[in-house]
């Protein structure tokens, strides 16, 4: 699924004006394009961290995705909880996929990358891994 993902990521072409707007449209063009597999939702108060979304197909393995929001100022807010819940499930297939609305792209950050930045608080300034053009 995450190899068909630049199709998907070229049909969410925006703009959004925040998280909720963006988390919509994704889940509309996945969930038109990949009939064979079931998105969750995932609003889980008893497991802090994790992410929005959980793509489960049988015979498959399941992708946690999360969702952000790139402010015009470059940042995009993480839960303090959201790094200690990448890490710790590092095995597992996790996917960041952000509306840029400095740019109006798509983008996709790599879960290491935030790991790493935790000390920086909630605002976590990206360095973008892949681009993908809209």
């Amino acid at each position: 699924m995450i190899g068909n993902m630049k199709r998907i990521i070229n049909l969410c072409n925006g703009p959004y004006t925040d998280e909720a707007d963006f988390k919509k449209a994704f889940l509309l063009q996945m969930r038109k394009r990949f009939r064979g597999v079931t998105f969750f939702e995932i609003e889980n108060e008893k497991e802090d961290g994790m992410p929005d979304i959980l793509a489960a197909s049988y015979g498959q393995p399941a992708v946690f995705t999360e969702l952000k929001f790139i402010r015009e100022d470059g940042k995009a807010v993480f839960q303090p909880t959201q790094p200690l819940w990448y890490k710790i499930n590092a095995k597992l297939r996790i996917q960041i996929i952000a509306w840029d609305s400095r740019n109006r792209t798509v983008v996709w950050i790599d879960p290491a990358y935030v790991v790493r930045k935790k000390e920086l608080r909630i605002d976590v300034p990206l360095e973008i891994k892949e681009e993908i053009e809209i």
